[in-house]
């Protein structure tokens, strides 16, 4: 059951205005608020406001504040919106959460989907599954729709212990892909034959379809999915789609790896890219000091979504205006500052955020609870196991050691 409001008056005048757009606005705070407190509202919203536009944001809203706890309503909403928009933002948030009860209730969802509604079912399976969801997924394998299939390759390819040998089925289709597409799946199809990811990248494509090869490379193995980036990168670099390279490039930069720094310093230098700010950031990330004049200049007056990145990549660089800057966010009303900064102090080896990151592993969302999890392991690397995709119950039980070893 979720709690019973308690919420303050703007934003219950909000929610409970007969006029959609101040719906809207209420739950934009909710969600940016993360306020547990509106949870009840944002069900009933799902449940039975007249406007499309309102559910959908109400289910994102509900996911961000409960999680799993929003299960009935989210799953409800997923069976039997009469709109597809928010049956698939249901699925979505789904997905998010993360957790092996919504990853169960998910396996028994494939076989009610609607149709038009089943690869949206099958990609939040293969966003909070593991191993033990493979089954239903090789069967999706088998599936007349060429997109269907595609996506149940890349789930075998993202959640198998050993990708080689698929069923035959998985196999096929893998087949199939690299024969003829999509190319965002391309790197799946080559980790499940054995073939060389960066040769299957290495053919034409629209600046679109890499985009997404990008971002669906993120979901595989870290050994395949830097094998993916890296390719994209060369692929961008001998295409001219640097917003291609640079979205590889950053990603490389997150973890640890050089071989984008090409294309970061392509960006960076070129007075016409509308990424150069993320580039400074991607380079401090691995220790270049290249940006750090465009950085401290931007420092001066950041927007609301520049703020963090500034503030990071000078921390990195050593640059104690940056690290006052994560301390202001560390002391922000909105909590995503907040576990920002927290995770940007992680990275310089300092404990300031280590009780925001203890907090987060009981996030609703699964993204948030690992990362945090792998920040505290920066500042603890004798910490216990955490499972990210336990239920909270036990979630917190994991917390108080957590919570005793930093209060030391």
């Amino acid at each position: 059951m979720l709690a019973s409001p308690r919420v303050d008056e703007r934003t219950q005048a909000l929610l409970e205005s007969v006029d959609p757009g101040d719906r809207l606005e209420g739950l934009r705070l909710v969600a940016l608020q993360e306020d547990q407190d509106a949870a009840s509202l944002a069900a009933r919203l799902l449940a039975s406001d007249p406007e499309v536009e309102v559910r959908e944001h109400a289910a994102r809203a509900l996911g961000v504040t409960v999680g799993a706890l929003g299960l009935d309503g989210l799953l409800r909403a997923a069976r039997a919106d009469r709109d597809a928009m928010v049956r698939r933002t249901a699925l979505v948030v789904l997905g998010e959460t993360g957790e092996r009860a919504v990853a169960s209730a998910l396996r028994g969802l494939l076989d009610e989907a609607d149709a038009h509604d089943l690869a949206s079912a099958l990609d939040a399976l293969r966003t909070c599954g593991s191993a033990e969801d493979l089954p239903p997924i090789v069967e999706l394998a088998r599936s007349e729709s060429p997109h269907v299939a595609a996506l149940a390759l890349h789930a075998w390819a993202a959640l198998a212990p050993e990708p080689r040998p698929a069923p035959p089925e998985v196999d096929a289709v893998a087949a199939r892909v690299l024969e003829k597409g999509p190319f965002w799946a391309l790197a799946s199809a080559a980790l499940v034959k054995g073939d060389s990811v960066g040769s299957a990248l290495a053919r034409e494509a629209s600046r679109h379809e890499r985009e997404s090869a990008v971002y669906r490379a993120l979901d595989l193995p870290a050994k395949v999915a830097n094998e993916a980036l890296r390719a994209l990168v060369g692929e961008a670099e001998r295409s001219g789609q640097h917003e291609v390279g640079l979205a590889a490039a950053r990603e490389l930069a997150r973890r640890g790896d050089p071989s984008g720094a090409s294309m970061l310093a392509r960006v960076l230098y070129d007075p016409e890219s509308r990424g150069r700010l993320s580039a400074a950031a991607a380079l401090a990330e691995l220790g270049a000091p290249m940006g750090e004049p465009l950085l401290l200049k931007a420092l001066e007056g950041p927007t609301s979504t520049e703020r963090g990145l500034v503030a990071r990549a000078l921390a990195l660089s050593g640059h104690e205006s940056g690290v006052r800057a994560l301390g202001a966010l560390l002391s922000s009303d909105l909590p995503a500052e907040r576990r920002f900064a927290a995770n940007g102090f992680a990275a310089l080896g300092r404990a300031d955020g280590a009780a925001e990151l203890v907090r987060t592993l009981d996030y609703p969302l699964r993204t948030e609870r690992v990362e945090a999890a792998a920040a505290l392991r920066l500042l603890w690397p004798e910490a216990p196991g955490f499972d990210a995709a336990a239920p909270s119950a036990e979630r917190r039980g994991r917390m108080e050691s957590y919570t005793a070893h930093f209060k030391k």
